[in-house]
């Protein structure tokens, strides 16, 4: 299967991707993401890729990179009540990666994470970003350990309120398996290096 990424240009695109990412949440952290904002009502700009099987145009997954907002928020800041300031992120031109989600079909298959990472090197190096932070739970955070990638884990805990729907997907199965840590582009770069064969040989295409 030939594994087409994307760059979302209109709302149909965002459409798609934001009711892959609803599903996700809701069927395995019972998080409604439509709800979120009466919490957490900061706004960020971000950007969304989406990766569609070649033979269907089905969507196999999806990831947003999110922007700092004017007061140099990152989303991670206002949704689990982290605090990066020490860490002087924004300055430095990082940005947040998050909002994953794959299809039932794409399960397991991680060649889907892989293309998504990849045209995020793609978006990232054109924007002239110089790294990024994440919040990701144990699936993620594994598949990145495996490759040779510094990971500078943040070592936080969330602040939630007690009535923040988010306190499931924290606290699944009764303890966080929440990993907060930032990475540069250079050895993003370089770790991902190796699956650029997927793009030589065709299996996976960046259409931006």
């Amino acid at each position: 299967m030939v594994i087409n990424i994307d760059l979302a240009q209109n709302s149909k695109q965002r459409f798609a991707a934001h009711q892959l990412v609803k599903k996700t949440y809701l069927s395995k952290f019972k998080v409604n993401i439509d709800k979120l904002h009466l919490l957490h009502p900061e706004q960020f700009e971000s950007d969304t890729l989406l990766a569609y099987a070649d033979d269907s145009d089905e969507v196999l997954g999806t990831m947003s990179i999110m922007y700092p907002n004017g007061d140099g928020m990152f989303p991670c800041e206002s949704l689990f009540g982290f605090n990066l300031n020490n860490y002087n992120l924004a300055p430095k031109r990082y940005v947040e990666v998050g909002r994953f989600a794959t299809s039932d079909k794409a399960k397991g298959d991680y060649k889907v994470v892989v293309s998504l990472f990849l045209g995020a090197i793609k978006h990232l190096q054109a924007k002239q970003i110089n790294g990024w932070t994440a919040t990701v739970k144990d699936e993620i955070f594994d598949f990145l350990s495996k490759l040779p990638l510094p990971i500078h884990n943040i070592e936080q805990l969330p602040k939630l309120k007690a009535n923040d729907p988010l306190n499931f997907y924290v606290n699944e199965g009764g303890s966080s398996d929440l990993h907060l840590f930032d990475v540069t582009m250079q050895e993003t770069i370089f770790s991902f290096q190796k699956f650029n064969r997927f793009l030589t040989h065709g299996n996976i295409k960046i259409r931006f």
